[in-house]
């Protein structure tokens, strides 16, 4: 019975990976670059894009830190 449990909980976190993966502009972007030319072309821009939204996320938690020190 553990067997189908941990298929089951298998199931679900993969359903639910593939789920939160929003089809915006940036992963649109990677599969048609990927399409259109070659793999490596395609992961060289989700490589540069990643980078992008690192920054972009390491910005955000800064900013945040710094609006809730304003606020106390």
């Amino acid at each position: 019975m553990e067997i189908a449990q941990f298929t089951y909980l298998l199931i679900a976190f993969i359903a639910t990976f593939v789920g939160a993966i929003p089809f915006g502009a940036i992963n649109l972007s990677v599969i048609h670059i990927t399409l259109n030319k070659n793999f490596q072309k395609g992961f060289q821009f989700s490589i540069a894009a990643s980078l992008v939204e690192i920054f972009e996320a390491t910005l955000a938690i800064l900013f945040g830190a710094l609006i809730q020190m304003f606020l106390k």
